[in-house]
């Protein structure tokens, strides 16, 4: 067995793991996921541009403690507890536990549990107000169980929330001034789409699309603490959006976007990642592309907004099915064949002062 396939097997076992949560021990929870052919011509295991397929299921829209599994828009992957954090834009997070077979390829995903998210008095977020689209898990990876939080932007009412991971409020993320304004939005569901931790720049957010006015095809790529800002560039695709976004071990920045065309054909799923921040506030970003899926190529696809890094390079993609019944919930596993390189920021602003907090 390769290096990487046993280090996907150990991910399994510690998704599987006595203690890991969920139902009492030695109950499996229910099984809610199928495997899935993301592409009619490629199979689990081979390359593609930049990544290499390690498999995809189809999630079924199961109630979960009472809340459906449906319109997932954020993932985060928790090591420690050996979960995955599953965000639905209905203002709920689900835990689900991760399966990898003996080659490292995605076998089976199940549910644990499912948690509102409240607001300050403890009760569950309803109606505009739970609106909520990117996620990041911090304090995963330490070796210290029972630490982990969450922390989840949200459209229509733009913001940034701290949370448990069994959706309790612990505080907000201040927004700066650029980000406050209703009306630099194209719309209120086009707002904090895309949420990141950094381990130098911090808390990083984004809309959807290009502010109100702006025509370049540039996102504005905002730092929380300090405020600093960036121009992400949009990949030239028909109605190009950032859905999500996750940091690498190196610092470059991973990004998710969708496009499509008229009638959402052909749909287009798009894998960049950028490499250095430049230390000029308001500089533009350069991104390269790692992978571009299309419907229009033979790929399947679903509408990806969700990203996820599991460690070693590999990372999942989740599609919001958007509660319609010819829309799927998608998981899809992939490795990265060019691996986070410490050097990639060199030359660039490594931002000064402490790391933050």
């Amino acid at each position: 067995m390769s290096a990487r396939p046993a280090a996907a097997l150990l991910l399994a076992l510690a998704a599987a793991a006595p203690g890991a949560g969920g139902p009492a021990a030695g109950e499996l929870p229910a099984r809610i996921a199928t495997p899935y052919p993301l592409a009619r011509d490629l199979q689990p295991g081979d390359v593609y541009m930049g990544v290499r397929l390690l498999g995809a299921l189809k999630l079924d829209p199961a109630f979960v403690d009472g809340r459906q599994l449906t319109g997932l828009s954020g993932l985060a992957w928790d090591a420690d507890e050996g979960r995955l954090y599953a965000l639905s834009d209905r203002g709920a997070v689900f835990h689900l536990t991760l399966t990898f077979d003996g080659d490292g390829l995605l076998a089976d995903a199940r549910a644990l549990a499912a948690y509102p998210l409240k607001d300050e008095h403890g009760r569950p977020l309803t109606g505009r107000h739970a609106d909520s689209e990117g996620l990041v898990a911090r304090h995963t990876d330490n070796g210290i169980r029972g630490d982990s939080e969450l922390a989840v932007s949200f459209e229509r009412v733009h913001r940034v929330l701290r949370y448990s991971p069994q959706g309790e409020l612990r505080g907000a993320v201040a927004l700066p001034p650029a980000l406050g304004a209703h009306a630099r939005y194209r719309s209120a569901n086009r707002a904090l789409e895309a949420l990141a931790w950094h381990p130098r720049l911090g808390y990083l957010t984004a809309p959807e699309l290009p502010f109100e006015g702006v025509n370049d095809g540039h996102v504005e790529l905002h730092a929380l603490s300090p405020p600093r800002h960036w121009r992400y560039p949009l990949a030239p695709e028909p109605n190009a959006g950032l859905t999500a976004m996750v940091a690498l071990t190196d610092g470059s920045l991973l990004t998710l976007e969708r496009g499509y065309g008229v009638f959402f054909v052909p749909f287009i799923s798009t894998l960049r990642r950028v490499a250095a921040f430049p230390s000029a506030d308001g500089a533009a970003l350069e991104a390269r592309t790692v992978v571009r899926f299309s419907t229009g190529e033979g790929w399947q696809l679903d509408n990806f907004e969700g990203l996820a890094l599991l460690g070693g390079g590999r990372i999942l993609l989740v599609s919001d099915d958007n509660a319609r019944a010819y829309q799927s919930t998608l998981l899809a596993a992939f490795q990265l064949l060019d691996p986070p390189d410490s050097s990639a920021s060199a030359g660039h602003d490594r931002v000064q002062g402490s790391r933050p907090e």
